[in-house]
């Protein structure tokens, strides 16, 4: 203790010393003071003394001055020198505050300072926000504006001061006020947007539980006002917010402030159609519309008719759920070159009374044209099955009964035909094929685009060149009368081979390409088709590629075919041949798609083909639509280079002027894990790179073993921010490695560390929760006696576990019948934040352990709204650190409405009627899974209608109500060893369908999981097709260790499938070949030591064509819809 005592005072005596030397340097003064002068959002004063005043890390140091202003706050010592006054909020406009350094007030070392004054005021009131938005264009004419204010405005000055510029007025129009009962009236009918700006004005978390009839909001500063007068349509509008408006006190405004607007423009109708130019008429089989520039009601808009010439009447067709429409739509076919009328009701009016502007144009006569021109092909290439009477369709409707047509080896035409031509190609030239893909595959004018640099119109340029097209043999396409009629015309192509289609039509041409010189051109259609009797398949990985032959006839794997890799201009990079499986094996790595530099107008992709026999097959790697990796939920894909770096560091965070340490390792991946990086290949140099501001640092590199080490002293003057580590190879490829980041700023190492120690698990139903709190210094101690605050509320939360990701627990059971919804506001960006409410606060004292077991009670006034879903009490704990900064530490406790929890897990986001399927499982509150539980499944259906309606002072807002009806029990089961109950069933109704599970804990308290799914109507046609290939690999378990056996379940569309079963990573692991029956549809994979980790199963399966005329319970049915598809 005396050595202790002894240390003490030889410091006290340095200390002294030195500050009594800078006393006699200079007189002791308050060196800076911010802010000063008029200045918006204080929360922070900052005093800064040229000597030191107090000893630095002492919480009991007084106050240097003496204040006086209105605003509240408290004050403290960040260090020897600075002191700070932090206040409770921002301060709002009309504040004036002085700050008077005390009399008598002397340094550390004893030296009195002189005294000084120091001032500064937040302004008069300012506009913080406004609705609608600042450069709105479609206000109303009676528009009325909302205004947020910093403080409450003297009105007398506003309306002298502030004012509406209007282009065309030559005065200015003064604003006027909205008080009383009406502007209640308005803020009640916009609380959503009330509710933003109350944040705007009050920051957004401080606000509590702010509704429209609490009297914060309706006292708040938000000022409600209009022009006036009503506002000429089109015309721009400036509110400004001129100098000397002023707050209560008196305090002006010295700055100007302008919000631009445009008033929306007159209330107009305007028919619209497609056609297929300028000059035609609208085409008979598509709708028309008839579009308002502002809402109309729906009773009026039902009124409106079109007359056609043979006597018809038709009304648009309009949604009974809604009140308003901006458009109405007649729905065709209406008869070919006619004309009809559309007539308005008398009385058309929009929402807000307004008369058209063009009533006169009414009623107006339309030309209806005859049905356009079409030749169309499928798709510019397809594959064809030899043995399938093969035959490419193409679409013809309206055009010449004679047309130019060049394929290659057609038989001869019946009488009535139109021309064409032939072009052979040889598909055994690889060199030749690839061009011919780059050509089929391509719109030619596009490339003649891109060389000349011109715009050409699709269908203006001919594949075929005119020597192609001599060497060409003509064929004839057969043509059914009458000549208008849309047909589906089958080209027969019954030999194998690689054929390349074009028809030309005037017709067409003279449709689409309308030129200024009044020529007709013709419309130039070309296509593909290649007719085989294989298919190609093809896996390509970085270390190993795999490719697959199979038959189209019936699926089966074809053996010794010859298969080649090639690229864009034919050179070859693989070749081989199949085995019994069908199955090309390429263990070596191809070159990059990514670096051909010679065919840019090319796809980045392999041409693989397949012969044997005389046939040949081929495929494109870039045809990947409906099995890219986002389509089965999987992340990947070409952006993941085959070397990975990653740095050590010593720590993340720095300052300027230290030293970083860092240790890179660099691997490159294979399929077995990680691999050593050739010497020759690792990278000389590093960069470290400022995130904001581009500033690159040099530092060599020394590699052993594929790891290195480096240091960095940070420069003193270092841009704060983030730092990126980066490897560059010194310009060999353009691969940047980046292997880490780190942060230099500002900072204060804390001196004190506080611990928040929360109950270990979730509560259920408490009334109240107890948490300890500990706060010591780091360098050993208790804060005996410190004083704390503890801020505490309730919100919202979820839980989740990692084995269960699929799973959505919690919810709330859905109330039946029908509720409004809050309006949406048009244009509106910000929606009001959702929080538990105002923030209780507790002030605390440690005892002398420096720690406080303190008590959150009062939970069960907030039973009801965590009764059915979980919530979070949200704890923070705030303290003066000895470095002179205020710190918190933060934690919190699941409060739960049950024991267990449950969650559902939907096999897809979208059903058909007669197939819903899902699980459901029961959990308790670690995540364990818990067998022999009682669950039962509600469907709830939710039908949502929403129209546009027109509220006080021009504003709008979507008014959207919503009907919830409880359908049925849709499964009810108890949970295996698993914890799961598997159902599948029939969906009650089409729609928004609500799953809601249920299951009980030992004391009855419910745990409740809900979660939407949506089932397809016979409306949604769309539904039948899927957007992918995908078929559903469904494991026995989540992960597996090496030697183990993963099961798998294949849930696929076909009885019988051949199947290719591969392991993945970095190239192809393993593949075999299997059958799958849908009777036992199941696969065992060996889970082999040698595999690296996260490794990809895949299964491709395929089938081959099934005879339609089989025998069955629908072979009618198959008959029907085989010969409707036949040509």
């Amino acid at each position: 203790m005396r050595i202790r005592t002894l240390a003490l005072g030889v410091m006290l005596s340095l200390v002294a010393a030195v500050t009594a030397q800078e006393v006699k340097q200079g007189q002791a003064k308050v060196e800076s003071f911010s802010p000063q002068g008029q200045i918006k959002d204080v929360r922070q004063v900052v005093a800064r003394f040229s000597h030191p005043m107090v000893s630095f890390g002492d919480p009991r140091s007084e106050a240097p001055f003496d204040l006086e202003c209105a605003g509240k706050g408290r004050g403290r010592w960040a260090d020897a020198r600075n002191w700070l006054y932090d206040f409770d909020q921002d301060l709002p406009a009309g504040i004036e505050c002085s700050f008077r350094t005390k009399p008598g007030l002397k340094t550390f070392a004893g030296a009195e300072l002189a005294a000084q004054t120091f001032k500064f005021s937040t302004g008069g009131p300012s506009i913080r926000g406004a609705w609608p938005d600042e450069g709105e264009e479609r206000i109303d004419e009676a528009q009325v504006f909302m205004l947020a204010l910093d403080a409450h405005a003297d009105l007398a000055s506003v309306r002298a001061n502030a004012y509406c510029a209007v282009d065309g007025i030559g005065e200015r129009l003064p604003l006027t006020i909205i008080e009383g009962k009406e502007r209640e009236r308005i803020l009640a009918e916009q609380k959503n947007r009330a509710r933003v700006l109350f944040d705007v004005i009050f920051k957004r978390g401080n606000r509590g539980a702010a509704s429209v009839r609490d009297v914060r909001l309706v006292d708040a500063p938000i000022l409600v006002a209009n022009c006036g007068r009503p506002l000429p349509a089109g015309a721009n509008v400036r509110l400004v917010w001129g100098a000397g408006i002023k707050t209560a006190n008196g305090i002006a405004t010295t700055e100007v402030q302008t919000l631009p607007y445009q008033v929306r423009p007159q209330f107009s109708a305007r028919f619209t159609c497609q056609r297929v130019n300028a000059n035609a008429g609208c085409i008979p089989v598509l709708p028309v519309q008839l579009e308002f520039s502002a809402p109309v009601a729906r009773a009026l808009a039902s009124k409106i008719e079109m007359r056609t010439a043979d006597g018809q009447v038709h009304r648009p067709v309009i949604d009974p759920n809604v009140a308003t429409v901006d458009s109405v739509e007649f729905k065709g076919p209406f008869a070919e070159r006619s004309e009809a009328m559309v007539a308005l009701p008398s009385a058309l009016k929009d929402d807000a009374g307004r008369t058209l502007i063009n009533a006169a144009a009414f009623p107006m006569k339309v030309r209806i044209d005859d049905d356009p021109p079409l030749v169309k092909f499928p798709s510019r290439f397809g594959i064809l099955e030899v043995n399938a009477q093969p035959a490419l369709p193409v679409t013809v409707r309206n055009v010449e009964p004679m047309l130019d047509a060049y394929a290659l080896d057609v038989a001869k035409a019946p009488k009535a035909a139109a021309k064409g031509r032939v072009k052979r190609i040889d598909t055994d030239d690889d060199a030749a094929l690839a061009l011919w893909m780059r050509r089929i595959l391509r719109e030619p004018s596009e490339d003649i685009r891109r060389k000349n640099g011109e715009y050409l119109k699709p269908g203006s340029v001919p594949m075929l060149s005119d020597a192609e097209r001599v060497a060409a043999q003509p064929i004839d396409i057969p043509r059914a009368e009458p000549k208008m009629a849309m047909q589906v015309i089958g080209i027969p192509l019954p030999q194998r081979g690689l054929y390349a289609v074009e028809i030309a039509s005037t017709r067409l041409g003279q449709a689409l390409h309308a030129e200024a010189d009044g020529q007709i051109r013709p419309y130039y259609v070309s296509g593909g088709a290649l007719v085989t009797n294989l298919a190609v398949h093809f896996k390509h990985g970085r270390e190993s590629s795999l490719a697959w032959v199979t038959r189209l006839d019936d699926g089966k794997p074809v053996s010794g075919a010859q298969v080649r890799v090639t690229d864009c201009l034919g050179r070859r990079w693989w070749d081989g041949a199949t085995d019994a499986n069908g199955i090309a094996r390429i263990e070596r790595e191809l070159p990059p798609q990514n670096r051909w530099q010679d065919c840019p107008h090319a796809p980045n992709a392999y041409l693989v083909s397949a012969r044997i026999d005389g046939d040949m097959s081929l495929m494109l790697t870039s045809w990947n639509e409906g099995i890219r990796p986002w389509q089965f939920n999987l992340g990947g894909g070409s952006g993941a280079e085959p070397v990975i770096a990653h740095t050590v560091f010593d720590r993340a965070l720095f300052r300027a002027g230290e030293t970083v340490s860092m240790k890179h390792v660099i691997r490159r991946r294979v399929g077995t894990g990680f691999a050593a990086v050739e010497a020759r290949d690792l990278p000389r140099q590093l960069q470290l790179i400022h995130a904001g501001s581009g500033q690159r640092f040099e530092l060599p590199v020394a590699w052993a073993n594929g790891t290195a080490l480096s240091t960095w002293n940070i420069p003193k003057d270092a841009k704060l921010g983030e730092y990126t580590v980066q490897f560059d190879d010194g310009g060999r490829t353009r691969v940047r490695l980046q292997s880490g980041s780190f942060r230099v700023e500002q900072f204060r190492v804390p001196l004190m560390k506080a611990v928040l120690k929360p109950p270990s698990k979730s509560v259920v139903n408490p009334s109240q929760v107890t948490i300890d709190a500990q706060l010591s210094y780091l360098s050993g101690g208790p804060a005996a006696g410190a004083p704390v605050k503890f801020r505490s509320r309730i919100v919202p939360s979820s839980q989740s576990f990692s084995d269960y990701d699929e799973f959505s627990f919690g919810g709330v059971v859905p109330k039946v019948g029908i509720e409004a919804e809050a309006p949406y506001d048009e244009s509106a960006q910000d929606e009001p934040e959702a929080t538990g409410g105002a923030a209780r606060v507790q002030d605390v004292s440690l005892d002398a352990n420096g720690g406080a077991r303190v008590v959150f009670d009062k939970l069960s006034a907030d039973k009801a709204l965590f009764k059915e879903q979980t919530r979070a009490l949200e704890v923070e704990m705030e303290y003066a650190d000895p470095n002179g900064q205020i710190l918190t530490a933060f934690t919190q406790t699941l409060l739960t409405p049950s024991a267990l929890v449950v969650g559902l897990a939907p096999d897809g986001s979208f059903f058909k009627r007669d197939l819903l399927r899902f699980k459901a499982v029961v959990l308790d509150s670690a995540g364990k899974p818990q067998a022999g539980k009682d669950v039962s499944v509600d469907a709830y259906s939710r039908t949502r209608f929403a129209y546009r309606k027109r509220l006080l002072g021009g504003f709008y807002a979507y008014e959207q109500t919503v009907e919830v009806k409880r359908l049925k029990q849709v499964c009810r089961g108890t949970t295996d060893a698993r914890g799961l109950v598997l159902c599948s069933g029939s969906a009650p109704a089409s729609g928004d369908l609500i799953l809601v599970a249920r299951t009980d804990d030992a004391a009855g308290n419910a745990a409740i999981a809900t979660r939407d799914v949506y089932v397809a109507g016979s409306d949604d046609s769309w539904f039948e097709a899927g957007q992918s290939d995908r078929i559903d690999l469904i494991a026995d378990k989540r992960s597996y260790e090496p030697g183990e056996t993963a099961r798998y379940e294949v849930r696929m569309p076909y009885r019988t499938a051949t199947a290719l079963i591969s392991v993945e990573r970095e190239g192809v692991l393993e593949s075999r070949v299997v059958t799958i029956d849908s009777k036992l549809p199941y696969i065992e994979v060996p889970m082999l030591g040698h595999y690296g980790p996260n490794a990809y199963v895949s299964v491709l399966v395929v089938r081959g064509r099934i005879e339609p005329e089989m025998p069955g319970r629908f072979a009618w049915l198959k008959r029907m819809i085989f010969r409707a598809a036949k040509f």
